[in-house]
This record gives C-alpha cells, structure tokens and sequence, in this order.
C-alpha cells in the first residue's frame, strides 16, 4: 500500500493532478481501488476509440454492451437471454417495476 500511495504521489506531481477525494472499504478479498478522473483535453486531442489504430491502447471496464442497454431502456420482453443469470443488467430488466 506504501508504494501504491508514493505511486499516486508522484503521478500527482508528473501529471498535475489533485486527488479531492477518496473511498475505502474493508474486504477479506484482494485489494480493490477505485478512482474516477475528471479533466479537460485541448479542442482535438481526445482520441476516441472509433479512430483506433493497431497499437493503441483502449481500454474498457465493466461488461461490454451494459451502458446500451441502459441507454436504450429493457425492452418487453426481456432480450437478455435467461441462461445470463450473473449479468446484473439482465437481473434488473427481468424484475417487475
């Protein structure tokens, strides 16, 4: 944990950043550690995956297709098939409102 908080000290310096804020929690799992990012990028600099080329990174978290689903509401009946029963989404669009 000691190198993690020198780590974030120094990207703080490097990338002149201020962490505002923080979370814990207690598991008995692994380490967990969240952190959200707010910024601004200069008129033409964000590089959007859509222009993506081989080498790039790009990155995603939580379950590909979760955030269309939510943008685009469940639809009746349910098209999340029922052998899905981990994917949290299909939880909350199969439950009554």
């Amino acid at each position: 944990m000691a190198a993690f908080a020198a780590g974030l000290t120094d990207d703080q310096h490097n990338y002149r950043i201020v962490l505002a804020d923080g979370d814990t929690s207690s598991t008995t799992g692994p380490v967990v550690i969240a952190i959200t990012v707010f910024g601004e990028v200069l008129v033409g600099g964000i590089m959007r995956r859509g222009n993506a080329r081989a080498g790039d990174g790009v990155f995603a978290t939580g379950t590909i297709g979760d955030a269309a689903l939510g943008l685009g509401g469940c639809p009746a009946p349910c098209l999340i098939p029922p052998q899905v029963p981990s994917c949290w989404i299909a939880a909350i669009c199969r439950s009554p409102v």
